[in-house]
C-alpha cells in the first residue's frame, strides 16, 4: 500500500505540479465545455418527478386516463364585491369568460354560466334532450337558480361556495393526443420491462420514446408558462370589482420552477458571499479567497454541465444540491489551506513545490475518507422508493466526487503559479507571562537575572530562558520538567480538576492545605490561606487562581511538551533541577533526560519533601539554592 501511495505521489508531482499551466488550461477547456452543456441544465417540478415510473397507482391512473381521456386545466376563484347573481356580476363573468376563451390553448370554460339547471324552473325529463337551460337562458328564474346552486350536490362546494359569495371557473386546455399516445406507448414498454428484459430493438425504441416525451414536456412547459402569464394578465383587468385567485396543478408546477430558480440564485449567491466573507475574516489574504472560490465555482459549473449532458433534472428535493456542493468543496479547500500554512510556518525554507506536494500527500487520505463517508451518507438515499430522493442521492455522490477531483487539481496547480509568501507571525497575547517577564526585565534594565520557577512557573521559566538565553544568568527549576510521568499527570489531574469550591473557615482551608503539604509548618499554611484565597460574595473562602488553569494540566499542556523540550535545549546558562524525593510530578528518568539536553545542568533530590519543596523542607531548599548561585 505504501509503495502504491509513493508511486501515486510521484506521478502527481511529475504530472500536476511540474506542468501547472498545462493542467489549468486543460481544466479550463473542460469547464468551458461543461459550462456550455450547462445550458441543458433543467428544472422539473412536475408530479411525475415525485414518483417512480413503476408505481402501481401511477400505472392505474394512466390506464384510466387512456380509457376516458384527461384534461389539463386551471381553476379560477372569483369573489365579487356585490351579489354573485346580480346583473353586474354576471356581465363581468361573461366578459371574463369571453377573454379566456380567446386564448389559443384554451379549449373550454366551465362556469356558473355554462352548467345545466334542472330546477330553475323544473324541466320535464322528456325535454332535457332538446332544451337544457343555463343561467344565460331567458326562461331561467334567477332566484330559483340561486337556490339550486346552493342545494345541488353537483354544484355546492364545487362550483360555488356554501355562502354563494364565491364561484369557480374551470379553464380547460386542449389535449395533446400525440403526447398521450407517447405516454401510452411508454407505459406498454414499462409493463413489458417488468415482466422480462427488453430486446435491443425495444430498448432503442423505448429510448426514442422517452426522448420525444421529454421534448414534448419541455415544449408544453414553455407554452403553459406563457398561458399562465396571459391568464394572470387577464385577471388583473377584473381585480377592481372582485378578488381572483388562480390554482391548479400546472400553475403549481410552473410556480415551483420559478421559485426553485430564484432560490438557486439567491441561496447560491448567499452561500458564496458567506464563504467569501468567512475566508476573508479567517485568512485575511486574497489568495486564500480566490483559490477556494475558483474551486467552488469550477465544481458547480462542471456538475451543472454533467447534469445537462446526461439529462438529469433537478427537482424540488434536489434543488439545493449546488449549495451543498459549494460547502463540501470549501471544506476540502480549507483543509488544504490550513495544512499548507502549517507546513510553511514550520518549514519556511522548504521550496514551494515540496510544500504543495507535502500538503497533498498528507491531506489526500483524510480528504478521501471524508468524501467517502459523505458519499456513503448520501448513498443511503438510493434505497428509497421515492424517485427524486434517489436522484438527489446520485447527484450528491457525483457532485462530491467532482469536487474532490477538481479541488486536488485546481488548488495545487494554482498555488504553483503563486510565489511562496511568508505568513506573518501572530500577535502575541498581552497576557503571556513569558513576554511580560521579558518586557519587565527590559524596562527596568536588569540585564542578566537569576530566575527560578516552581511547577507551572517552572515551565514559564524554561520558556523565558529558551527564548531569551542572553538575559538569564542562573535558572532554578523546582520539581518540574517539560513533561510529567503518566502516574503523576493522572494524580495531578484528579487534584486539579476536582478542587473544593471553597471553605467555610480558615481552619477548613488550613486542613485542606495540610493534607496537600503534610510537612509544611502552620505559618506557611497560613500564608497559603492568606495569599491564595479570597472572600467571595457569599462570605466563603475561594481560590484566587484563574479557573482556566486546570486546562494547562490536560490536553492543552500535552500539546506544548515538544515545544518545551525544544526551548529547554536552547538554554545556555547553568540550570539547577530540584526534585522532591516523594514527588510524583518529576521522575528521575525525566530529570536525567533534561541533564542530557542542558549544557550546564545539575540535579539534586531534596529529602523529606514532595512537590512543594520550599514549604516542606525550606532549610535544604535554601542551602542548595545558595550553593548553586555562589558557584
Amino acid at each position: 500500500m505504501s509503495i502504491l501511495s509513493s508511486l501515486l505521489i510521484r506521478a502527481y508531482d511529475r504530472i500536476i505540479l511540474e506542468r501547472p499551466r498545462l493542467i489549468l488550461l486543460c481544466l479550463l477547456a473542460i469547464i468551458v465545455f461543461l459550462g456550455y452543456k450547462a445550458k441543458d441544465f433543467k428544472l422539473d417540478a412536475s408530479a411525475r418527478t415525485l414518483i417512480l415510473e413503476t408505481d402501481q397507482d401511477l400505472r392505474y391512473s394512466q390506464l384510466i386516463e387512456s380509457r376516458y381521456g384527461g384534461h389539463d386545466y386551471l381553476l379560477m376563484a372569483y369573489t365579487p364585491e356585490g351579489d354573485l347573481f346580480s346583473d353586474r356580476t354576471l356581465n363581468e363573468l361573461i366578459h371574463l369568460r369571453a377573454e379566456l376563451r380567446q386564448l389559443p390553448s384554451v379549449s373550454a370554460i366551465v362556469s356558473i354560466l355554462d352548467v345545466p339547471l334542472l330546477q330553475s324552473p323544473p324541466v320535464p325529463v322528456r325535454e332535457l334532450a332538446t332544451r337544457i337551460q343555463t343561467l344565460e337562458s331567458p326562461a331561467v328564474d334567477r332566484k330559483l337558480a340561486e337556490i339550486e346552486f346552493g342545494n345541488s350536490p353537483l354544484y355546492r362546494d364545487l362550483l360555488v361556495s356554501k355562502d354563494l359569495k364565491t364561484t369557480a371557473l374551470q379553464i380547460k386546455f386542449h389535449t395533446d393526443k400525440i403526447y398521450q399516445d407517447l405516454l401510452n406507448r411508454r407505459g406498454q414498454f414499462l409493463d413489458k420491462q417488468m415482466s422480462g428484459p427488453l430486446s435491443a430493438n425495444e430498448v432503442a425504441q423505448f429510448k426514442r420514446i422517452n426522448d420525444k416525451i421529454q421534448k414534448y414536456r419541455d415544449e408544453r412547459r414553455k407554452t403553459r408558462h406563457q398561458d399562465i402569464a396571459t391568464i394572470r394578465a387577464v385577471m388583473d383587468n377584473y381585480r377592481g370589482d372582485a378578488e381572483l385567485f388562480l390554482g391548479g396543478i400546472s400553475m403549481i408546477t410552473d410556480d415551483l420552477i420559478s421559485f426553485i430558480k430564484k432560490d438557486l440564485k439567491i441561496f447560491g449567491l448567499g452561500v458564496l458571499f458567506f464563504l467569501i466573507l468567512t475566508l476573508g475574516i479567517i485568512f485575511r489574504n486574497k489568495r486564500w479567497i480566490i483559490l477556494p472560490i475558483l474551486c467552488c465555482a469550477s465544481s458547480a459549473v462542471a456538475m451543472m454541465g454533467l447534469l445537462g449532458m446526461f439529462g438529469w433534472r433537478v427537482t424540488v428535493i434536489s434543488s439545493n444540491f449546488i449549495s451543498l456542493q459549494l460547502i463540501v468543496t470549501m471544506a476540502i479547500t480549507i483543509h488544504l489551506i490550513v495544512r499548507y500554512r502549517f507546513l510553511l510556518i514550520n518549514h519556511p525554507a522548504t521550496e514551494q513545490r515540496q510544500l504543495i506536494l507535502d500538503t497533498v500527500r498528507q491531506m489526500m487520505t483524510p480528504c478521501l475518507f471524508a468524501a467517502l463517508t459523505t458519499i456513503a451518507g448520501f448513498g443511503s438515499l438510493l434505497f428509497c422508493d421515492i424517485l427524486p430522493v434517489k436522484t438527489f442521492g446520485w447527484m450528491m455522490i457525483a457532485g462530491i466526487s467532482v469536487s474532490l477531483l477538481l479541488t486536488f487539481l485546481i488548488f495545487p496547480a494554482g498555488l504553483m503559479l503563486l510565489e511562496k509568501k511568508a505568513i506573518p507571525a501572530k500577535k502575541k497575547s498581552r497576557y503571556s507571562l513569558t513576554s511580560f517577564l521579558a518586557g519587565f526585565t527590559e524596562a527596568l534594565g536588569l540585564g542578566k537575572i537569576d530566575l527560578g520557577g516552581m511547577s507551572l512557573g517552572g515551565r514559564n521559566a524554561i520558556g523565558f530562558a529558551g527564548l531569551y538565553p542572553e538575559r538569564v544568568k542562573h535558572l532554578i527549576l523546582l520539581d518540574i520538567g517539560p513533561e510529567m510521568p503518566k502516574r503523576g499527570s493522572k494524580d495531578l489531574n484528579k487534584r486539579v480538576l476536582s478542587p473544593p469550591l471553597g471553605f467555610r473557615s480558615e481552619e477548613d482551608a488550613m486542613e485542606f492545605y495540610r493534607q496537600r503539604m503534610p510537612r509544611a509548618s502552620d505559618e506557611i499554611l497560613r500564608q497559603r490561606v492568606r495569599y491564595g484565597l479570597r472572600l467571595n460574595w457569599a462570605d466563603k473562602l475561594v481560590f484566587k487562581q484563574d479557573p482556566d488553569l486546570v486546562w494547562s494540566t490536560g490536553s492543552a499542556g500535552k500539546k506544548e511538551i515538544p515545544m518545551v523540550w525544544e526551548l529547554l535545549a536552547k538554554i545556555t546558562c547553568p540550570v539547577l533541577i530540584l526534585r522532591g524525593a516523594e514527588s510524583d510530578l518529576l521522575s528521575p528518568e525525566i530529570a536525567e533526560r533534561m541533564l542530557q539536553v542542558l549544557p550546564y545542568g545539575k540535579y539534586v533530590e531534596i529529602q523529606d519533601a514532595g512537590h512543594f519543596i520550599p514549604e516542606e523542607n525550606p532549610v535544604a531548599f535554601e542551602a542548595e539554592v545558595r550553593r548553586f548561585l555562589e558557584t
